[in-house]
């Protein structure tokens, strides 16, 4: 009787480790590289409204904010940090970022396969979970050459 029971913990032990170790298997996460969100960004249609129409990521570490595209007078330089950089199975870049400009914000990009569109939402409170179009604080702008 003993054995029997030894005998069906460690089939038991053996069956988890082998689940355990074919999980452990799966392909990592990769990441996305940072330089691809460095430059400038900018959208006119947003020069209508008190939000940012021109972006400038640095590497440093600092960006520079615009009201309006054709105008020199900026916001900041502002202290960012990119947290985590993941490539999503869409092929598209994801990149979660903290701001320091008064108070905290958090931020989620999304930049296109072709390094050219940079979607993102912010918030005061926490980080976005995911990009949607239809949110208040959605933003879409485009590479600047």
């Amino acid at each position: 009787m003993k054995t029997r029971a030894l005998v069906s913990i460690l089939i038991l032990v053996l069956a988890v480790l082998i689940v355990v170790g074919s999980c452990a298997t799966r392909k990592k996460a990769v990441k996305a590289p940072i330089e691809s969100v460095y430059g400038t960004w900018a959208n006119p249609d947003y020069n209508t409204e008190p939000e940012t129409a021109k972006l400038i990521f640095k590497p440093n570490g600092t960006s520079i904010l615009y009201s309006h595209t054709d105008i020199t007078q900026y916001d900041g330089p502002y202290k960012y940090t990119i947290l985590e950089s993941w490539m999503g199975s869409d092929g598209k870049k994801y990149y979660k970022v903290e701001y320091v400009m008064g108070s905290d914000e958090y931020h989620l990009y999304r930049l296109d396969e072709t390094d050219s569109v940079l979607e993102f939402v912010w918030s005061n409170v926490e980080y976005p979970t995911e990009i949607d179009p239809n949110h208040f604080n959605y933003r879409i702008l485009y590479r600047q050459e």
